[in-house]
């Protein structure tokens, strides 16, 4: 069964101007059992179900989308997340794509929507990339030629907060780190596609035109 995490995504084509996207095919692997935190499946969650695979499989889609910028962070409009051996939905959705080029380090996370009532139970995931060497991020658009082998930390993390009663709260979190990202092919549009048959018929329409 397959989880989603949904956005509106576009394509590139001719004509008016859409949004780019980049869809990647990825690989996780669970990082060492002893980094997870809070191991209670006394209630079942996102955490507890990752928890029982070594390896997650799926795609990212990020799109290039700038909702605001500044000099050392971007934000872009919220990646699609589909994860193909996890079925438990997330209660807090992703907002926002996060990419910084600050003085210690370059790095990539998605945001969540921070719940309305803290006190509640709730399932989310969490996504951040490091680069301390300040090159992963390089380029016009760093989203086009990401290298998963470039990043120090690639880490993709499923969360569980919930209330135990009495003031107390119980956290949740399993850690799997990315360790193999491919950019898909992009397929042609049609209207791409049709675009040099037009060029020829209309080259020989001039040619026509200059013999008559």
């Amino acid at each position: 069964m397959r989880f989603v995490t949904s956005l509106a995504v576009g394509l590139m084509v001719a004509g008016p101007t859409y949004a780019a996207t980049y869809t990647y095919d990825f690989v996780a692997t669970h990082i060492v059992p002893s980094i997870d935190s809070a191991d209670d499946t006394s209630v079942l969650s996102i955490a507890d179900e990752a928890r029982g695979f070594d390896t997650l499989t799926g795609t990212i889609t990020f799109s290039d989308v700038v909702l605001s910028s500044s000099p050392t962070e971007t934000i872009y409009d919220a990646p699609s997340l589909l994860i193909n051996e996890l079925s438990t939905p997330t209660d807090v959705p992703i907002s926002a794509l996060r990419v910084r080029e600050i003085a210690s380090q370059d790095d990539l996370g998605i945001l969540r929507v921070e719940p309305t009532d803290l006190y509640v139970n709730y399932n989310a995931i969490g996504m951040i990339w490091i680069d301390n060497g300040k090159t992963a991020l390089d380029g016009a658009d760093p989203l086009a030629s990401l290298d998963i082998s470039d990043f120090e930390i690639a880490q993709l993390f499923f969360l569980n907060q919930r209330n135990e009663g009495f003031g107390l709260f119980a956290t949740e979190r399993t850690n799997f780190r990315v360790t193999s990202l491919e950019l898909q092919a992009v397929p042609l549009p049609a209207g791409g596609a049709l675009l040099p048959i037009g060029l020829l018929g209309l080259a020989m329409f001039r040619r026509r035109v200059k013999s008559a």
